[in-house]
């Protein structure tokens, strides 16, 4: 990953930490399938508007638009739902850490296909990430109820569907300008929310307080359309693993959030957990490792003269 990539990376680490954070405040005057489809109907319309101010529209030949209906059902309409639902029963920061299982998920699938090595370095990061962000949130509490537990299944099953969606992303979009690819996978997405939220939750019954009403905003301007044109940029020049490390970040700027605005305390075991995804983020890279065990070679001196 170049330094530009990391850039972006971190930039949508901090969109979609506080996309928990948004998601929370929503849930008081809104259903999941509601916010689902105010986010992504939200985001298609400001990334529409921004293509359209550059004289630039969506693709619609048959290829295309199947793409765009089936990321935006792996990527958006199924994850979204899942995770917002689970959030009615469990905290933000627990969906958080369990959501940091894609990349996991990401590199056996990536292995699988044989579209990249799964190193052993690169499984420890894996695996050490996961650690860390279980001391960030705190792994005592996933324990719960029964609805919690279907709940934690739920996230996980989403970050199942984010993996599966990101090397499809890959292949499919693989060349095309990414505000297209953003906006095209958020259309699609809204073609199939908006009627299930209208039929099922009928948001218009409900009396939302002007915050929630904020929250959705949020999470459709910067969850979605700023965000979505990050991943996009990313997925094409960094590939689909090293794209979903960000689910390692979000937990830690969840912390961040809850320390700053909700004046939560910060534990030594979240700072540890901290240290550990620098860590499993370094060994994900790559790069340090191989310039920490490659041989040293003296510099070469010159006597000819």
């Amino acid at each position: 990953m170049t330094g530009r990539d990391w850039t972006r990376l971190l930039l949508l680490a901090v969109l979609w930490s506080s996309s928990y954070y948004f998601a929370e405040i929503a849930l008081r005057g809104f259903g999941p399938l509601t916010i689902a489809a105010g986010r992504v109907t939200l985001g298609a319309v400001v990334l529409g508007a921004w293509l359209g101010s550059r004289g630039r529209s969506l693709p619609v030949d048959r290829r295309s638009l199947v793409s765009f209906f089936a990321m935006g059902l792996l990527n958006n309409a199924i994850p979204f739902t899942l995770i917002f639902w689970a959030q009615i029963e469990i905290a933000s920061g627990v969906a958080a850490i369990l959501n940091t299982t894609t990349p996991l998920f990401s590199a056996l699938l990536a292995a699988y296909l044989g579209i990249e090595r799964l190193t052993v370095t690169r499984m420890a990061g894996l695996l050490l990430g996961v650690v860390g962000v279980a001391l960030v949130v705190g792994g005592d509490e996933l324990i719960g109820t029964v609805q919690a537990i279907a709940a934690e299944g739920a996230v996980l099953l989403a970050a199942l569907f984010y993996a599966i969606a990101g090397q499809f992303g890959r292949r499919r979009f693989a060349g095309l300008d990414p505000d297209i690819a953003a906006c095209g996978m958020l259309v699609g997405s809204s073609t199939v929310l908006v009627a299930p939220a209208l039929l099922i939750e009928q948001p218009w019954r409900s009396l939302p307080s002007p915050g929630a009403i904020i929250a959705v905003g949020a999470l459709g301007l910067f969850g979605a359309a700023f965000a979505y044109a990050l991943y996009f940029r990313i997925l094409a020049g960094a590939g689909a693993t090293n794209l979903l490390l960000v689910t390692f970040l979000l937990p830690v700027g969840a912390l961040a959030l809850g320390s700053t605005l909700l004046g939560e305390a910060v534990r030594v075991p979240q700072l540890g957990g901290l240290a550990l995804i620098l860590v499993a983020l370094a060994l994900i890279d790559g790069r340090w490792i191989r310039r920490l065990t490659a041989p040293w070679r003296p510099t070469e001196i010159n006597d000819s003269a």
